[in-house]
């Protein structure tokens, strides 16, 4: 291709073959003949994380934020979950603080919070994070989970199996919470 819209397409056909390097460096090439296209960034942020480049998709959300400060809320919390999984607390709680500020009814932004305050050891907004995001999405497996990672932690197997129960419940076939399930338990014993 020989424009910037013939790489973003390109980039769209590797990624469907799932050769992610090769729709990144598309879509890197298609910002060489237009730098200031959102729509790319959009698709290049997601590439980056999916091959574990934190850096480049926390360069990539930020030059979109430049362009387009008024983000969704989710751009915001990918940026914070990525800083928090950088070990970056600051960072991670100025981007979701943004991500709130969109859109306070976001069980995400709750529960993304929940993980930042448990990170930073302040247990009880933890508790209280996990808690409004399950108040806002009962039906969400994920914030139990969390919440039950917490209880663990804080040796409250009995409230912890309970959180992981009710995940488990939720979403019977994910793996991910039967195997939490199973770690529980076998702590328990």
């Amino acid at each position: 291709p020989r424009d910037a819209e013939g790489h973003r397409q390109l980039a769209i056909i590797y990624e469907g073959q799932g050769k992610l390097a090769e729709a990144a460096e598309a879509l890197e090439e298609s910002l060489t003949y237009q730098p200031n296209r959102p729509d790319v960034y959009l698709l290049l942020g997601p590439l980056y994380e999916r091959q574990e480049r934190y850096d480049d998709a926390l360069r990539t959300y930020q030059r979109l934020e430049a362009l387009e400060p008024n983000l969704p809320s989710e751009i915001f919390a990918v940026m914070a979950s990525i800083y928090l999984l950088k070990k970056m607390g600051p960072e991670a709680l100025e981007y979701a603080q943004k991500a709130l500020k969109v859109d306070a009814n976001s069980w995400r932004v709750h529960d993304l919070f929940g993980n930042i305050y448990a990170a930073e050891n302040k247990v009880q907004a933890a508790f209280d994070s996990y808690r409004q995001a399950i108040q806002l999405a009962p039906n969400e497996p994920t914030p139990y989970s969390d919440l039950a990672k917490l209880y663990f932690a804080q040796k409250r197997y009995d409230e912890a199996l309970k959180a992981i129960d009710e995940a488990v419940r939720l979403a019977p076939d994910d793996p991910y919470f039967q195997e939490q399930r199973r770690q529980i338990r076998e702590a328990v014993k």
